[in-house]
């Protein structure tokens, strides 16, 4: 009720304060059956001894706990700190998505198409598949707490540089927004440190297993994945790069005359290009 009145542009003080009091509501039942079953049902698990299916200590434990052999099932819902973190980042994920598509449609419906950068729209289509992917990832280390915990600070980094890339990406879809140096040169230098971690992590430090290899299939999927992911970082570096570059030929110019090639400002694209490098580093000590 909240969101469709926010999209429709009524937001009065009654009618958001409703809107919550019935979200409130509506989530006492689900809150007070994991907290009842928390706090005074469940056993304590101990994840360091346990095998099987006993190690999750589910409330809809489903058919898992049933004799035979079963499908793989992607989330358990254990009641514990790991499902209100998930429970968290997937209704933040879902927010950010809804005031994205917001954003645009709004701009359409009372501007229409004129007002918006073509470039721009299509690097926010572009960005889907990399956020999707990160929050999945994060779903799955709260989720299944594997050993794969020890790279959890190093996808933070690609998470939350995503989020900005995004955001600031978005914000450049509308031609009403001003375009300068600082904007682009935040998104060329994540997108770019992006670009050489990613290439650095799936064909350097982690090339894929010899199972991927053999399997035509598993392969495919394994380089699909790898070029949603780096494509778009790919597509960002060349879109914020052209319009960055007569932005920094300018001030190579005095009251409209060159005083230099344009691109003797090199030295200003070495100072990007070490940032990124830097932040590579960066992301690669996590």
């Amino acid at each position: 009720l909240g969101l469709a009145a926010a999209t429709l542009g009524h937001t009065g003080p009654t009618l958001v304060a409703m809107a919550t009091a019935i979200t409130l509501l509506c989530g006492i039942p689900a809150v007070q059956h994991i907290a009842t079953r928390h706090l005074f049902i469940k056993t304590e698990v101990d994840f360091a001894t346990c095998a099987g299916c006993e190690c999750w200590d589910t409330i809809s434990v489903g058919s898992r706990e049933t004799p035979g052999h079963h499908a793989y099932h992607s989330v358990y819902w254990n009641s514990n700190g790991c499902t209100l973190a998930m429970y968290c980042l997937t209704v933040l994920q879902a927010l950010l998505c809804y005031k994205a598509v917001e954003s645009l449609t709004c701009i359409v419906m009372r501007h229409g198409l004129s007002k918006l950068r073509p470039a721009f729209v299509c690097l926010t289509l572009l960005n889907i598949y990399p956020n999707y992917y990160s929050w999945w990832s994060y779903l799955m280390y709260l989720n299944e707490k594997t050993p794969m915990y020890s790279l959890i600070r190093h996808h933070m980094y690609f998470y939350a540089s995503e989020l900005i890339v995004a955001a600031l990406v978005l914000h450049l879809c509308n031609v009403e927004s001003a375009i300068n140096r600082v904007k682009l040169s935040i998104v060329f230098c994540l997108a770019a440190s992006h670009l050489v971690s990613g290439f650095a992590d799936h064909y350097l430090f982690d090339p894929a297993s010899a199972a991927v290899r053999a399997s035509r299939l598993a392969s495919f999927m394994h380089h699909s994945r790898n070029a949603g992911l780096m494509l778009p970082d790919l597509a960002h570096v060349l879109v914020s790069g052209r319009y960055l570059q007569p932005m920094l030929a300018k001030a190579n110019t005095v009251e409209g005359l060159q005083l230099e090639s344009p691109w003797s400002c090199w030295w200003r694209w070495a100072i990007l290009l070490a940032v990124s490098m830097l932040l590579f580093c960066v992301s690669q000590a996590l």
